[in-house]
């Protein structure tokens, strides 16, 4: 046996088990499913329980009130669009210590979420998610399913798209997944029942004879949950094919360059081969190997693999949207966990049985009421027939004696006819609490019988009713998530060549751009949106999208109160925040009339700019205004220097003054000085000649 054949062999046996493995782990629920979609949304009347209604003579009779409480809340949801967020790694950290990002971060973030947003219309307009809510509420669990598929059959561009699966009780899983919507797990996939003509039409390479999947040995017989691969529905031979995604992973080596970056060692060859010179590369740090995941898709029969190929994905493409399920074991003594998948009206099924039940015990007495109940005697009896059918006769004639004259004793008795019982009627009437009570429902009769009831007590009724529903909203938004992660990692494998692609904006708005645009040497144009980010550069978050309407009320209340305190918000609101107000409002046509609000400000506006002067008139204003104030300043300046000059040259007139007083003051003091020197001159000499003659008349003594 040929290596290749013989590795086939092994693979279908293992794949053939792990889908049987799953049946066997998820059977109960599967039933659950089918027999919750059943009562909530075709009958909750059995067909044992007809019959057993027909045998006893009752009318068969049902009161549905779980699908009202159900389409309630199938409505609710129906209102929530989810909202996906879509980040960057920061490019730097401000001086306040906040990320901040690059403009074209920025503008990259916001074109993939408008992917996203395009995705999730098509989706919803597809009608698959109300059919996925539906399935998730009433039965228990939906399956959600991404795929690619070429936008038409003139070109090779893909894109992504957003179903459900065709029936949730045909798909399988992974039985060790832990997390709700089972993303985690090594495979997944669908079962698809097909025609023997279907199946040769779809795989004409198919050479086995058909007859062989019979009596092919299915690899767990001795399993709880083995398949029949061939089976016969009617008049009609039944092929099941099975649509197996599994996870493999191949080794690839990594290297850390000099500069701290790190990229597969083939890229980093690569480019050191063609560049010019790769001596200014930066040389290889460190090495490691790493295990890449990659999805496969195998499609195989009872006998053999028809197909494989490699997917762009790297999660499985099958999303598990989870209900309100729980893992249990399947006894106190076991060890062994089970999942339980409980749908929306699970608990209220018994409720309603009992409901069913006290309508028809009141309406198989009212088809056996009569107008008047009679006892009479035999003998009394003129015209059986009328005395049969009362209600239909005029007159009904009696006898006093009989045929041989004899007199009849109270021929005729009236009897009393027994009421319906009270139990039964206020059953009736405490079913329709019981069942508000299973589900957790109490805003549907709140405020009839307590006419005091304020409006804030059932707006926040109606809100605790909302989030008794939370774990159903938990489990599809878990789903949304994991179908974000998987469309964010395959947007740049699929979009990788230049190409036109639908988006939408914040507001609902679509349109086509182009991306990963070249430029006519082949170097990426800077100008273009390029879709060829990291595994690890982008990040998505999905919230829902807004609250339920009683939620919407109590934020429109909110912004009013907000409004009249601070006047300065009120204002600002009216001016810009038109939009904010009207999205908390509910009601018909309430889109045209945001397109009124714009048309309305986009008037005003122009108003305003007409009734504001010529801007080139207001610069010639302005302009003239500072030559003005210019030349003034000039006139100022002129003056405070003539002013300066003036005085100065008092200055320098009273400095010349000063000087000349000065020069007086000296010759005055010179004059004196001298005149002062003379005398002291004479006055010295007059002394000399008087010592010199009294020394003369000394000596001549």
């Amino acid at each position: 046996m040929p290596a290749e054949k013989k590795g086939n062999e092994k693979k279908l046996k293992e794949f053939k088990k792990n889908v049987e493995e799953f049946n066997g782990f998820f059977v109960d629920n599967v039933k659950r499913y089918k027999y919750s979609m059943r009562f909530a949304f075709k009958e909750t009347l059995s067909d044992s329980d007809r019959r057993k209604l027909k045998n006893l003579g009752k009318p068969i009779l049902e009161v549905n009130y779980i699908q009202a409480y159900l389409s309630r809340l199938l409505g609710e949801f129906s209102k929530q669009t989810p909202e996906c967020k879509v980040t960057g790694l920061p490019s730097g950290i401000d001086a306040s210590g906040s990320p901040t990002y690059s403009q074209n971060q920025i503008q990259l973030n916001e074109y993939v979420e408008s992917i996203f947003r395009e995705i999730f219309y098509q989706y919803k307009k597809s009608g698959d998610k109300d059919f996925v809510l539906k399935e998730q509420c009433g039965g228990g669990y939906s399956v959600l399913k991404v795929k690619t598929k070429y936008r038409n059959n003139d070109t090779f561009d893909q894109c992504i798209s957003l179903t459900k699966a065709r029936d949730p009780t045909l798909c399988f899983f992974d039985p060790m997944s832990r997390r709700l919507s089972k993303s985690d797990g090594k495979y997944c996939g669908e079962v698809c029942p097909m025609t023997v003509d279907e199946f040769h039409k779809k795989f004409p390479d198919y050479k086995k004879d058909i007859e062989e999947i019979k009596s092919s040995a299915s690899s767990g017989d001795d399993l709880k949950g083995a398949i029949k691969w061939k089976y016969k529905n009617g008049t009609k031979d039944i092929i099941l094919v099975v649509d197996y995604y599994l996870i493999e992973s191949r080794s690839k080596r990594k290297v850390l360059l000099a500069d701290g970056t790190t990229k597969l060692e083939s890229e980093y060859n690569k480019e050191k081969k063609e560049s010019d010179t790769p001596d200014l590369l930066p040389t290889i740090v460190k090495r490691r190997t790493v295990r890449e995941k990659f999805v496969k898709r195998y499609v195989f029969c009872g006998n053999e693999i028809l197909e494989e190929e490699e997917m762009p994905f790297k999660k499985l493409p099958y999303i598990f949207v989870d209900g309100n399920s729980a893992l249990v074991y399947k006894d106190s003594d076991s060890s062994e966990l089970q999942q339980v998948t409980n749908s929306y009206i699970w608990n209220a099924v018994g409720a309603q049985k009992m409901l069913n039940h006290t309508c028809q015990t009141m309406a198989n007495f009212s088809e056996n009421l009569m107008m008047q109940k009679m006892i009479a005697d035999e003998r009394a009896v003129v015209d059986p027939e009328a005395w049969t059918s009362p209600q239909t006769a005029s007159t009904l004639l009696k006898r006093s004696i009989d045929d041989n004259g004899a007199p009849v004793p109270e021929p005729v008795i009236f009897v009393n006819q027994q009421d319906l019982p009270a139990s039964v009627i206020n059953t009736f009437g405490s079913m329709q609490n019981v069942m508000q009570n299973a589900f957790g429902s109490y805003d549907a009769m709140l405020g009839i019988n307590q006419k005091d009831l304020s409006g804030i007590a059932i707006q926040e009724g109606a809100t605790q009713n909302n989030a008794v529903a939370m774990p159903y909203i938990n489990g599809y938004l878990d789903a949304v998530s994991a179908v974000a992660e998987l469309i964010l990692e395959a947007i740049p494998v699929i979009h990788v060549t230049p190409s036109t692609i639908p988006v939408m904006d914040g507001e609902g708005n679509r349109s086509f751009i182009k991306v990963n645009d070249i430029l006519p040497d082949g170097s990426p144009d800077p100008e273009s949106i390029h879709l060829d980010y990291k595994d690890n550069e982008l990040n998505v978050e999905v919230s829902s999208g807004y609250s339920f309407e009683i939620q919407k009320d109590k934020s429109l209340k909110m912004l009013s109160q907000l409004m009249g305190v601070f006047p300065q918000m009120a204002q600002t609101i009216d001016t810009y925040g038109q939009d904010v107000i009207l999205d908390q409002i509910n009601i018909r046509g309430v889109e045209k009339l945001k397109d009124i609000f714009k048309e309305v400000q986009l008037a005003k506006q122009q108003q305003q700019s007409q009734q504001q002067p010529d801007p080139q008139m207001m610069q010639q204003q302005q302009d003239y205004a500072i030559k003005s104030q210019e030349l003034a300043l000039k006139d100022k300046e002129l003056s405070l220097k003539e002013r300066e000059i003036e005085i100065k040259r008092q200055i320098e007139m009273i400095k010349l003054e000063q000087s000349k007083t000065r020069a007086d003051a000296e010759i005055q003091n010179s004059a004196i000085d001298a005149q002062t020197k003379v005398a002291g001159h004479m006055l010295n000499h007059e002394d000399q000649q008087h010592r010199h003659t009294i020394d003369v008349m000394k000596v001549h003594r």
